[in-house]
């Protein structure tokens, strides 16, 4: 891994539009594209197309054109194979040139290609098939004032004497756009055409954006890497024009990059007192070299160290980057992020992170290091729990590093509020909400005691409160979305191509959430996983990139890890997501009623194999390890008892293999389920239920599925609806 960081600044010489695809009504046909501070930028797609595009334009040029040895690309793969299904080609046709949509395994040696063996075109900017050896930020406006504010998220009403931030943002972001009126002239009459008036909102010329560019892998070749990075430089300066309208004068801008750092010029072997990126330009000769690609990269692989390290940490993650978590397969051209980040995702980044430390792109590249790979990764030894939304206290004028985090749960599916006044207590709203009650220990009532209208669930993440009972007035909490629109542009028009727009709903950046990552069992292995990344038993902060997009501005989240070790004293606690022990939950009385809530999504599969949409007593005693009959469904008298469940499809998208994951069917986060204590040998229920507690049920609970709690004390305490 190389981890070198380039700035790019982006400098407007015009007004450009770059648009989201939604109008606002009466008002605007097209709206620009705006971060949540209300400032224009540049997402990493775009950053990364125009770069990528410039290239290819500059390649086509004399006397680069023919020379410079690379595929064809993509596109051409995709009209090729259009010709292909049409006839218009034989069936035995080949194309040699394209080295991008070439296996990754090399089908002769049975092994890993090396990144030399694709062009230099493929390396850079990544197809498909071959991962990128660059990540493109998006381009931001880089005033102190904003991301000071995107840091402490200003729109918090604690902040005090930082409040004048939120105003200055709100002036930069009002004089950094513009309204235009278009209209289109009939050239028969010379005349403005009826009903063809168009407004956009423009943003204005001479606004400063930055972005970074970072090297995630180089070829073993110096020649080959030195390639990778003249061919960025060349694309970086022959960018022009972006946006909309740009054939008519809008959207012209420089793309420059900043001083190169004296590692690169050192890996380069450019030995010049100019440390500016035209160096890079004055070696556009070396593009038409061929590298050697039998070289066999350097992969340096140390063992890693145990000691000291906690068998628990805290998990703080702020999200730096819009983050698009798929919540499914996408539906037509629409893909919607989860409301957090999932423990899948998480294990993933970790996982990626480990192997580039590692010098390596695959885990059979691994030598050393193969079966620490496997224990972390391969087997259910270590728990990456969901990070769920969080909400930062700041403490006086402290930074991030500072302050205190509180972390949230899924609401129980017991959780009823009115229809028509939904929503806590204390929730200031236009109407006055009739609050929240939890029905998992109490009759439901027909209707609202209040005004009398239906009841219906309320499914939101929670924040307990500061009192002595800390769920009788919680509060809720929701991540902020965005909607970004994509679409694909031909290369022969330069315009947008039919049926080729995506929208992403993703969670827009500054935003907090929290989890843990613990062991399951005291195996020592977080150690074997956090010393190769850098961490010291103390915690530490790492960047991680996931979910979809994440080389082109999307998906960049920091995390902050915390050292809480479980205590062997008083065994495990969920922590962050129930205050009291397991011995203040559970009463020592017989027939007392036990409750179990899901706090992650949980599959579950009976001995067919059949997915499971609850959890009856039968198999809780077996999974708890108790005697037969030590729980029941139904009460003394006979009736059941109260049980709150939905099921979820849970899909997902396995990177390494580059397929799509088997769809499994959960129990939705929230569900609960409540049980009879028929008999009740209190030391062996306790110890029994806290084992649970930790290893969690069913099946994936490495990647945070699973969770549970038992007698949260929201079921006893939330009664609001009197």
């Amino acid at each position: 891994m190389s981890g070198l960081k380039l700035d790019l600044t982006v400098e407007l010489l015009s007004d450009f539009h770059v648009g989201t695809g939604f109008g606002l009504a009466r008002t605007l046909d097209d709206r620009l594209l705006k971060d949540q501070n209300g400032q224009p930028y540049l997402p990493g797609s775009t950053v990364k197309g125009l770069i990528r595009d410039a290239t290819e334009r500059l390649l086509e040029l004399l006397p680069l054109k023919g020379v410079v040895q690379v595929c064809q690309g993509e596109a051409y793969y995709r009209s090729y194979q259009k010709a292909k299904l049409k006839g218009q080609l034989s069936k035995d046709a080949e194309i040699s040139t394209l080295c991008g949509v070439a296996p990754i395994l090399d089908l002769e040696t049975k092994k890993v290609r090396l990144p030399d063996w694709y062009c230099p075109l493929c390396r850079v900017f990544g197809t498909t098939y071959v991962p990128a050896s660059f990540t493109f930020t998006s381009a931001y406006f880089p005033n102190e004032q904003i991301e000071w504010a995107n840091e402490l998220s200003y729109n918090e009403k604690s902040l005090g004497d930082y409040q004048i931030n939120s105003g200055l943002v709100k002036k930069a972001a009002r004089s950094s756009t513009m309204k235009a009126a278009y209209n289109r002239i009939d050239r028969k009459t010379g005349r403005a055409e009826d009903a063809k008036l168009f407004s956009l909102e423009l943003g204005t010329a001479g606004l400063p954006l930055k972005a970074a560019i970072t090297e995630l892998y180089y070829p073993a070749d110096p020649l080959a890497r030195l390639q990778n990075w003249v061919m960025l430089a060349a694309g970086c300066a022959y960018v022009e024009e972006l946006g909309k309208r740009r054939r008519r004068g809008s959207g012209r801008c420089l793309f420059q990059l900043a001083a190169l750092p004296d590692a690169l010029l050192e890996a380069l072997a450019l030995e010049t007192a100019d440390n500016s990126a035209n160096i890079l330009l004055d070696n556009l000769d070396k593009l038409v070299e061929t590298p050697d690609t039998t070289q066999p990269a350097e992969i340096t692989q140390s063992q890693a160290s145990a000691d000291g390290y906690a068998n628990r940490y805290l998990v703080v993650a702020f999200t730096e980057e819009p983050l698009i978590v798929a919540q499914r397969a996408e539906a037509g051209n629409t893909t919607t992020t989860l409301p957090y980040i999932n423990g899948t995702s998480l294990r993933g980044g970790l996982a990626t992170a480990f192997l580039r430390r590692q010098g390596v792109t695959k885990p059979e590249q691994l030598d050393n290091s193969y079966q620490d790979f496997e224990s972390l990764f391969g087997i259910e030894q270590l728990r990456f729990s969901n990070l769920l939304p969080a909400k930062l206290e700041i403490a006086g004028d402290s930074h991030l590093q500072t302050g205190e985090i509180q972390s949230s749960i899924p609401s129980p599916r017991s959780l009823l509020s009115c229809k028509l006044h939904k929503g806590f207590e204390t929730e200031d709203l236009a109407v006055k909400p009739h609050g929240v009650t939890d029905f998992l220990l109490k009759d439901i009532p027909e209707e609202c005691p209040i005004c009398g209208a239906s009841l219906e669930g309320y499914n939101k993440f929670l924040l307990p409160d500061d009192s002595q009972y800390p769920w009788d007035k919680p509060t809720s909490i929701e991540p902020s979305y965005e909607v970004i629109m994509h679409n694909e542009v031909d290369d022969r028009t330069s315009r947008a191509e039919d049926g080729r727009l995506f929208s992403y709903k993703v969670l827009q950046r500054g935003q907090w959430f929290a989890g843990v990552i613990e062991e399951l069992t005291d195996n020592g292995l977080l150690g074997t996983l956090l010393d190769p990344l850098g961490l010291k038993p103390e915690g530490g902060e790492i960047r991680l990139r996931l979910g979809r997009g994440n080389n082109r501005g999307q998906g960049q989240v920091k995390l902050q890890l915390i050292p809480n070790p479980i205590s062997p004293e008083t065994g495990y606690q969920p922590v962050l997501l129930v205050e009291n022990s397991i011995q203040q939950r559970v009463s020592k009385n017989m027939d007392e009623t036990l409750s179990l809530l899901l706090m992650s999504d949980c599959i579950l599969q009976d001995k067919r194999l059949c997915y499971l949409d609850y959890i009856p007593a039968e198999l809780l005693v077996e999974l708890l390890g108790l005697p037969e009959a030590s729980l029941s469904s139904v009460d003394l008298a006979g009736k059941p008892l109260a049980s709150f469940c939905s099921t979820r499809i849970v899909e997902g998208w396995n990177a390494a293999h580059g397929m799509p994951r088997e769809t499994d069917i959960a129990i939705e986060a929230g569900s609960v389920f409540s049980y009879r204590i028929a008999k009740n040998d209190y030391p062996d229920l306790i110890a029994a239920l806290q084992r649970l507690e930790r290893k969690g049920l069913g099946l994936r609970r490495d990647e945070g599925f699973g969770q549970v709690v038992f007698n949260h004390p929201i079921h006893t305490n939330l009664d609001q609806l009197t």
